[in-house]
């Protein structure tokens, strides 16, 4: 996977599901290029999502991922990389009086 925002995870993603499924054959084959595409998607994320947190102490000019202003500052710094965004949790601006605490929002905006 590419990390130049061009992969369209959603697009991918529908097509898969709008695969027919008439046949066995033709459950079996949606099936295995949902399981495929989920298979990339979270491998590509994992990799990606290491690196921001190995190079979260590193000056912004020294990282592989740069953080992009989408608005706001709560919720830490946000990237878009392969098209996905990530919001890394933590208290780099001062809000929350530690990162534990930034962790912690961060976990109630998931629910």
């Amino acid at each position: 996977m590419s990390d130049d925002n061009k992969t369209n995870w959603n697009d991918i993603f529908q097509q898969a599901v709008e695969m027919p499924w008439a046949t066995l054959d033709d459950e079996v084959r949606r099936a295995e290029r949902i399981k495929e595409i989920v298979d990339e998607f979270v491998a590509s994320s994992c990799e990606i999502g290491q690196v921001i947190v190995r190079e979260r102490l590193l000056p912004v000019a020294k990282r592989k991922y740069k953080p992009i202003n989408v608005g706001g500052v709560a919720g830490g710094e946000k990237f878009i990389v392969n098209n996905v965004l990530f919001k890394f949790a933590r208290d780099y601006r001062g809000m929350y009086h530690g990162d534990e605490y930034a962790a912690k929002a961060a976990d109630n905006e998931l629910r």
